[in-house]
């Protein structure tokens, strides 16, 4: 009965072990920041700096790749003007005999022009999705939200 319980009491203890560092683990640093170009508009830049040996997806990936794109969500109060552009060294993965996807190492920027429906808007709200992963293992996806301030815009560019 005694290494029954050892047993147990051992297999929580890795599985724990495992799970604590899998959450510790954030390979994926962001920074965000936006330039007015006119009355309205503005381009909005978030800035993903990858830890050495791990890697994030693009945000177009080939039909039948499998790893999760990185999405950008923006308020209901914000309109896309163009196509996302994906600023770093796109790097190809071949997952089949005739399958791809593409990732991004080091640094990426990914840049949008944005505009605002509304005049009264204070601030720009935005969320990115991404999942990070290594050769090795992938991380579950996660979210980096943020906020940037329109209201010192004019002083900073």
């Amino acid at each position: 009965m005694e290494m029954k319980y050892i047993y147990t009491l051992s297999i929580f203890f890795l599985f724990f072990r495992q799970e604590a560092s899998s959450q510790a683990k954030n390979p994926v640093k962001w920074h965000s920041d936006i330039k007015q170009i006119n009355e309205g508009r503005f381009l909005l830049i978030l800035r993903a700096t990858v830890e050495n040996g791990w890697h994030i997806y693009a945000s177009s990936q080939p039909e039948g790749a499998i790893s999760i794109p990185t999405h950008i969500e923006l308020d209901n109060n914000i309109e896309r003007i163009g196509v996302l552009k994906e600023i770093g060294k796109k790097e190809e993965q071949r997952i089949s005999s005739d399958g791809l996807q593409y990732y991004y190492s080091g640094t990426v920027n990914f840049v949008q022009v944005i505009r605002l429906k509304e005049k009264s808007i204070e601030s720009v709200k935005c969320r990115v999705i991404y999942m990070a992963c290594t050769e090795e293992e992938c991380l579950p996806a996660k979210v980096y939200s943020f906020s940037i301030s329109l209201k010192e815009i004019d002083k900073k560019n």
